[in-house]
């Protein structure tokens, strides 16, 4: 699972109505679009094959199981909502150990479940439509946001959709782990040299114009970004040292290292860090801090 993020393939998917509708129609497609659908941890639709369809073919994954964001616990207007998103291939079920580790009488855990091969642009103009409208329906006024791998990429560009952009003060916090912030080597290959390539590999590839993007304008100012990254990975040929997929570089760039507000490292592998007791400890100070 570990490595499931970012490998090469054919078959470029183009992005139909169905997924257009998500991205620009005001009125989303409530038959797809999930605002705050219960579910369990054990919910069969988090099935890694399932999230796996979401990456290679992601215009499926939308016609069967829809995109957005499910509650894990009904609605409770007294608690604080944590927007918890997955990275490529991933699935909501990687979150469990983490948002166990929530204070259950503050916070409520909501997760992000979306197919992970589409544009980052379209998969976080959709994110930031659906929380607006879940302001609406819920009338909740802050939440905090946390990212793992290519889920960071996602949660910084919706940030600065939601809080630039759209002007609002919803989210208060932003802790990321292992994010891509410099991109993946890989995907500028597949890009560069497959006939044809998966969308989302497009943003992911270094120097992409989407990652030049998403530093446009600063988090600081705005929100703490707390900053996380794993280093137990091996060199190889294709790789420098990494959490066996992503390299330190790209989890250290310096652009995301200088907006956030605590940067700490973890001998943890790429998935390893979500289990990790020491980053449960470190989410919670820092939603102590914010809340």
């Amino acid at each position: 699972m570990a490595n499931r993020d970012f490998k090469l393939t054919s078959g470029r998917f183009p992005l139909d109505n169905v997924v257009l509708s998500v991205a620009n129609n005001a009125n989303l497609a409530l038959s797809l679009i999930k605002l705050g659908e219960p579910a369990a941890w054990n919910d069969p639709v988090f099935d890694q094959e399932n999230a796996d369809t979401g990456f290679w073919t992601p215009i499926t994954f939308v016609k069967q199981f829809g995109m957005g964001i499910y509650f894990l616990e009904p609605y409770d207007p007294n608690k604080i909502p944590i927007l918890f998103v997955h990275g490529a291939a991933g699935t909501p079920r990687a979150w469990k150990a983490l948002a166990e580790s929530l204070d259950p009488d503050r916070f409520q855990a909501w997760v992000y479940y979306y197919p992970s091969g589409l544009q980052l642009n379209t998969l976080s103009t959709a994110l930031n439509k659906i929380i607006k409208r879940l302001q609406i329906d819920n009338g909740f006024e802050q939440m905090g946001v946390v990212a793992h791998s290519m889920g960071g990429l996602v949660s910084r560009s919706f940030i600065l959709k939601h809080l630039v952009e759209d002007g609002q003060g919803t989210v208060k916090v932003f802790v990321s782990f292992s994010t891509p912030w410099g991109g993946v080597a890989m995907a500028a290959k597949g890009v560069e040299h497959a006939p044809e390539a998966i969308p989302s590999w497009y943003d992911v590839a270094a120097k992409s114009e989407f990652i030049k993007r998403i530093y446009a304008h600063s988090l600081k100012p705005l929100i703490p970004h707390y900053l996380f990254f794993g280093y137990r990975g091996d060199c190889s040929l294709v790789m420098a040292n990494s959490d066996g997929t992503i390299e330190i570089l790209s989890q250290l760039d310096m652009r995301a290292q200088d907006d956030a507000v605590f940067v700490r490292g973890q001998n943890e592998d790429h998935m390893s860090i979500l289990e990790s007791g020491k980053s449960a400890e470190y989410l919670n100070m820092a939603l102590e801090a914010a809340f």
